[in-house]
């Protein structure tokens, strides 16, 4: 963690800040601090080579949202949310989030996935499950 930069409080859970890049790491709990989700940020897509997170092959900080969406749909179901700002793979725990989407075809804003999260099994399935209760 040292090379990253160190662990800070994050609503129920840690994160940590990349100064170089601006590249962020959260780590969510849930009520028995059991770790129920992880979530990388980075603000631009290719910034750092270390901030690069890849799934089947596919860099989804710097491969267009279109594309690997697209790639996503082949291998399981896509649940598209917040007019295209949040895409829910609840088969493989997965979430990919940008903060705007684009306007028009020429805009250049919003191409690629600024955050991409990985949950444990349940949570997904609503409050009752990832509450720690049994």
């Amino acid at each position: 963690m040292a090379t990253l930069g160190t662990p800070e409080a994050y609503g129920s859970g840690w994160v940590v800040h990349r100064s170089s890049s601006g590249a962020s790491v959260f780590a969510y709990f849930d009520k028995s601090q059991v770790v129920e989700a992880i979530e990388v940020y980075t603000p631009v897509a290719g910034a750092d080579e270390w901030d690069r997170v890849f799934w089947a092959e596919l860099d989804v900080f710097a491969t267009p949202v279109e594309e690997l969406v697209a790639q996503l749909r082949q291998r399981t179901t896509v649940i598209e949310e917040e007019n295209g700002h949040s895409y829910t793979l609840p088969e493989l725990l997965l979430a990919f989030w940008r903060s705007i989407t684009p306007e028009t075809e020429d805009d250049l804003e919003g191409r690629q996935f600024e955050s991409v999260l990985v949950a444990r099994p349940g949570y997904y399935d609503g409050p009752a499950a990832t509450s720690g209760d049994t």
